[in-house]
């Protein structure tokens, strides 16, 4: 049984805390010995398992229910469909960091780790046609969107308002 989440904040490391043991662990490891370590819910074990070519996907979802139930994951039939339709995401590796470079990650100071996804105009064009046409569709309109790509994630902003009615 894991201690409560509010013992497994990424902000305050303990030895209770089993995200913070697991990142010790691998700052103990030397360089070239590193390996990626994974933290959270079972369900998202389960689609990290699956994503990383861990596993294999059985047949059907009560065949996945079955090797995860092998794998000690205790997940219900309900959740193991949930994972076979792609609702639960994958886990990211735990970094190996120190607990302050955590702790700025888990304020925002800090951008998330991966990829940085290049947009160019026409890519940033087609994506504001669609967030117009459907605010349109809701009778609302879109004004000031802005796109930024930071290492992980894509962040949108617009002022979304409903248009004065015309009178003739």
């Amino acid at each position: 049984m894991l201690p409560e989440r509010a013992l497994q904040s990424e902000t305050r490391p303990s030895k209770s805390n089993l995200r913070s043991v697991v990142q010790a662990f691998a700052r103990q490891l030397p360089p070239e010995r590193r390996t990626e370590a994974y933290y959270g819910p079972p369900a998202r074990v389960l689609t990290t398992l699956l994503h990383n070519h861990i596993i294999q996907y059985p047949e059907g979802a009560k065949g996945l229910a079955g090797a995860a139930d092998r794998l000690g994951l205790g997940l219900s039939l309900r959740t193991v469909q949930r994972v076979v339709r792609g609702e639960v995401a994958p886990l990211s590796p735990i970094s190996a960091g120190d607990g302050r470079e955590v702790a700025r990650r888990a304020r925002g100071a800090v951008g998330g780790g991966g990829g940085v996804l290049a947009l160019g105009g026409e890519e940033k064009a087609e994506i504001a046609d669609i967030l117009r046409r459907a605010a349109r569709s809701g009778y609302l309109e879109i004004e000031d969107l802005k796109i930024e790509a930071r290492p992980g994630e894509i962040s949108l902003r617009a002022r979304v308002y409903e248009p004065e009615e015309e009178y003739e």
